[in-house]
């Protein structure tokens, strides 16, 4: 009798295997990036991203060109526009050259696909380090192929493929400081496909907020060729209904010039390789009066827009770039064209 009294204590007392106490300050790391995203309103920041490429590991990165574009982050969706433009658009109507690991990416999701999702499964891997100072708790995560949302362009084809990674936790505050995802490459056409983010705290509105602040992307195929884009997310606020950049909207209809024309202009905006970017917004003046069927343009009408290619010519400078256009004309009307401009001197 004494002895089934005592096993029925035992057994009462006894609650199973215990979690590490690091798997429940995960938990509590989930919790509070998922407080965070559910407070989080939406916001717009101006996005930078360098593009670089190199044929081999052993060679230097040679930086291709450099982006500007402004970012707005609304609910679960990422809308770009050129800087100054009020017409933010979908990710694939932003026509940018290839170059570096590609176009432009969607990377401001990762934080609810991984670490707001039951996909990841999370195991406690010891310390980690950020910038080579900053310590912290690390966690591996695998997602295998049948829960993975990462796609990877390969050619004209959007591939679904498993990823695993790992994220490093500040101990005293729990915010997470780096979120590190490399896709499983087994069937596709790369040696290998990274990427990397860092978290800060920045002021949306009157609350300050958990946000990536920059983004790595390093894409290496079977020959050894790297390309590596570098994001940084810089002077963002609240996205509100009279914000500078209003709700995106279809575009007005514009009288467009004819294809194939030469224009004699006269640049306003100095460009050059190294503080020009994709983006930045130029402006010129018409040198000579232009006419055409339902358009005429006088002499001196502003010419504006946006650079849409630059790259570097044979000593380094910005030695051509195209760029999107919009012609003030003579009665406070506008067209659009798609321009070219060519300049052989390093004033351009």
């Amino acid at each position: 009798m004494h002895s089934w009294l005592l096993l029925f204590l035992l057994l009462s007392a006894w609650k199973g295997p215990q979690p590490r106490p690091e798997m429940m300050r995960l938990n509590e790391v989930l919790e509070r990036m998922g407080e965070n995203l559910e407070r989080l309103p939406n916001y717009t920041c101006l996005e930078t991203i360098d593009r670089s490429i190199r044929q081999t590991a052993k060679d230097k990165l040679l930086v291709r060109d450099r982006i500007h574009l402004q970012v707005a982050f609304i609910g679960f969706e990422e809308v770009f526009a050129w800087p100054g433009s009020a017409n933010f658009e979908p990710r694939a109507a932003i026509q940018i050259a290839p170059g570096g690991a590609g176009g432009i990416g969607s990377w401001g999701g990762w934080s609810r696909n991984v670490l707001r999702s039951s996909a990841p499964a999370f195991t406690y891997a010891g310390e980690c380090t950020v910038e080579g100072r900053r310590r912290g708790m690390r966690y591996d995560f695998h997602v295998p192929w049948v829960s993975s949302a990462y796609t990877v362009g390969a050619g004209n084809r959007q591939l679904v493929v498993p990823y695993a990674g790992t994220f490093c936790v500040d101990p005293s505050s729990l915010d997470i400081m780096r979120l590190e995802m490399r896709a499983e490459v087994a069937h596709l056409p790369f040696a290998a496909v990274s990427e990397t983010i860092d978290y800060g705290r920045v002021g949306i509105g009157a609350a300050d907020f958990l946000l990536p602040q920059s983004h790595t992307l390093a894409m290496t195929d079977l020959e050894g060729h790297e390309g590596r884009n570098v994001t940084t997310l810089s002077a963002c606020r609240q996205y509100a209904a009279d914000s500078a950049e209003p709700v995106p909207q279809q575009k007005a209809e514009e009288p467009q010039l004819p294809a194939g024309i030469y224009l004699n202009l006269k640049l306003e905006t100095r460009i050059t390789f190294d503080q020009s970017a994709v983006g930045d917004p130029v402006s010129a003046r018409l040198d000579r009066a232009f006419r055409a069927t339902g358009i005429s343009v006088p002499k001196g009408a502003l010419v504006s827009g946006h650079i849409r290619r630059i790259e570097a010519g044979e000593y380094g400078h910005a030695d051509h770039h195209r760029s999107r256009r919009s012609s003030r004309l003579g009665r406070g009307e506008h067209c659009s064209s798609a321009a070219r401009v060519n300049r052989e001197d390093r004033w351009l």
